[in-house]
């Protein structure tokens, strides 16, 4: 009789283990299924842009910035204040190695699923809404993410057709319409930085 009642104990336990390993090894064939039926993909658009504009400096430009930047130093000295005259020093040399660095190109594309920026992939829920600025200076598209950090992403559109663009987008996030470049793209732009 004992033998009975350790195979009886025996049998729950199989049980168990056979529950662990099915949670361990995930969902069943018939979950993954519906997976499987989940719509596929489409790309849209794609292009290839530089990650910002970049404008050529001229001699002037450099002689300008490294005026500005001297004079800034030198009052700094003039008000004892050695910690200021240091650090702009330090902003004028990051400034300098700032010109000199080209923008990478990335690989953009517009899908059913969301918006690809260079290697990294943002779905419509985790975008908030979207604008696009073409003008005779700039034309980018603007997506307002839900993220903390750096809510506003902004992609070169170089030669893709606005219009176009737009229409694909407005089927999956709001516009807003009418928003402009804030003050401080319209002044990089001005300076040309």
């Amino acid at each position: 009789m004992p033998k009975k009642e350790s195979a009886k104990q025996n049998q729950p336990k199989e049980k168990e283990e056979e529950e662990k390993s099915s949670e361990i090894e995930g969902p069943k064939k018939e979950e993954s299924k519906e997976e499987i039926k989940e719509e596929p993909e489409k790309i849209f658009l794609s292009w290839t842009a530089p990650e910002y504009v970049h404008y050529e400096k001229s001699q002037l430009w450099f002689l300008g910035a490294g005026v500005i930047m001297g004079l800034l130093v030198v009052y700094a000295i003039i008000v004892k204040q050695w910690l200021m005259a240091a650090a702009f020093v330090a902003a004028a040399i990051a400034l300098f190695r700032f010109t000199q660095i080209r923008p990478e190109l990335r690989e953009h594309s517009i899908s059913n699923k969301g918006v690809k920026i260079g290697k990294n992939f943002f779905p419509y829920s985790k975008i908030k809404s979207f604008w696009i600025i073409d003008t005779t200076d700039v034309k980018t598209l603007n997506l307002e993410s839900l993220r903390k950090l750096l809510p506003i992403l902004k992609i070169q559109l170089q030669d893709i057709d606005s219009q176009k663009l737009r229409e694909i987008l407005k089927k999956y996030l709001p516009e807003q319409e009418g928003r402009e470049d804030d003050l401080i793209d319209k002044f990089s732009r001005w300076i040309k930085f």
